[in-house]
């Protein structure tokens, strides 16, 4: 239980993103929670599923199987859904804007902003079958692809630089764990 008490601190902080300020490490938890949108969803698929006591209906009978009223209704499909697909995106676009707010830079930081919030359009237009902006998407889509590839390779060049102990830690690549540095 202690061990896994940094990671619940880490998750924590990512879900409070706009009142802390975000860390790789919590930049990294929020990109796997962007990540994990299918699991989300059949996560609470499943919830749904054994909260109604459909896993009780028998197989054998056709008529039974098709009572999943629940994942027909407006608020499972118009509602929660989207915003279980919408939160973690939600969660990272904080996390540029508080980034922002701190290093007052705005490269890379508003423009990973501007990518977190047309995925999150993207996102619940494909969730909402919207297809009018699924179409404007389409022109809207080079562009944040541009941004994503400069903002994203600006993100891992800086990445060695801003490591604590950057200096010393660069001394070990490629030796073997057993092998010291003379100091």
């Amino acid at each position: 239980m202690k061990t896994r008490r940094p990671l619940w601190r880490a998750i924590f902080a990512v879900l409070t993103a706009p009142m802390t300020s975000p860390t790789f490490f919590h930049t990294y938890i929020a990109d796997v929670l962007t990540s994990m949108v299918k699991v989300l969803q059949d996560i609470l698929w499943t919830g749904c599923f054994v909260v109604s006591g459909d896993f009780l209906l028998s197989e054998s009978d056709p008529a039974e199987l098709q009572t999943q009223i629940w994942a027909r209704s407006f608020w499972y499909s118009n509602i929660v859904v989207p915003l279980i697909c919408l939160f973690p995106l939600w969660i990272r676009f904080n996390q540029c804007l508080r980034r922002y707010m701190d290093t007052r830079k705005r490269m890379p930081n508003l423009a990973n902003a501007f990518k977190v919030i047309h995925r999150e359009k993207c996102q619940y237009a494909r969730e909402a079958h919207n297809t009018l902006y699924l179409n404007v998407s389409h022109y809207i889509a080079p562009l944040s692809k541009t941004v994503r590839t400069f903002t994203d390779s600006d993100l891992i060049w800086s990445i060695p630089s801003s490591l604590p102990h950057a200096q010393t830690s660069s001394k070990h690549l490629g030796r073997p764990s057993g092998e010291r540095i003379r100091q």
